[in-house]
């Protein structure tokens, strides 16, 4: 069974069409990128398969089941999600992430795995400071972190990079990856052309209101088209954007 389908979604704020006839599959042990250029629709895509926002037309399944019939616990069993934004800042790291812990679990069981996941990520050191002293990049890490605490066979992130130097860009990424290795499925948007190459499985292109699903090798002519600008140069063998001298 797909982890999760998206069949025939249509939405639109008035009289303007954001998403027209998408149509995809998310495979179990994958990981999918979700790109377009800005006012695409791919924060508007992330939130109606999470319920966010009403679906108008289509339908969205988790594990085969309909997202209308998913209770929000229900659904927070099949996906994680993190958002852009920043977590409590009056709340310690620890705090934000026995949040993401799901229940059943002892005191003790909920804080092995937690300093145990600290540990992995080295933040061991971060667990008793507030969240309003962290930089915005070290925030992020502790709502990805949180959102793999919560253990559900589906990670969904918003520009999970966002913030992130270079160093932790792969440290969430490699995480990222064990995930899928262990027969999970990860979305994340992302205007970072660059952190397409070698990362996702699969591009979900969003352009012009349809979506595309494309294999990275595939994904090269269509972005260079997507993004294409005067000031712009697609080189494909670096699998990347460069600008053009002034």
């Amino acid at each position: 069974m797909k982890a999760l389908q998206v069949r025939n979604l249509y939405f639109g704020y008035g009289s303007q069409t954001v998403l027209e006839a998408v149509n995809f599959d998310a495979e179990h042990g994958r990981m999918y990128a979700l790109v377009g250029r800005n006012g695409s629709g791919k924060s508007t895509l992330l939130r109606l398969l999470t319920g966010v926002i009403p679906l108008q037309r289509g339908e969205v399944l988790w594990n085969g089941t309909a997202l209308h019939r998913l209770t929000p616990g229900q659904l927070a069993r099949h996906v994680a999600v993190v958002w852009t934004g920043r977590p409590m800042e009056n709340l310690r790291v620890y705090e934000v992430l026995a949040t993401g812990m799901p229940p059943g679990f002892t005191a003790r069981e909920k804080d092995v795995r937690i300093r145990g996941l600290a540990a992995d990520w080295q933040m061991e050191h971060w667990l008793q400071r507030p969240v309003g002293q962290l930089s915005d990049g070290e925030a992020r890490m502790v709502l990805i972190a949180r959102a793999l605490l919560q253990d559900t066979p589906v990670v969904l992130l918003d520009e999970p990079a966002t913030h992130l130097d270079l160093v932790h860009k792969a440290q969430i990424f490699g995480l990222l990856r064990q995930l899928t290795r262990q027969g999970k499925t990860v979305v994340f948007s992302s205007h970072d052309i660059q952190l397409l190459s070698g990362l996702a499985d699969r591009i979900l292109l969003l352009h012009q209101r349809r979506l595309q699903e494309l294999t990275p090798e595939q994904a090269l002519d269509a972005l260079d088209g997507v993004f294409s600008h005067e000031l712009l140069t697609f080189d494909k063998q670096c699998k990347t954007f460069k600008f053009r001298k002034l």
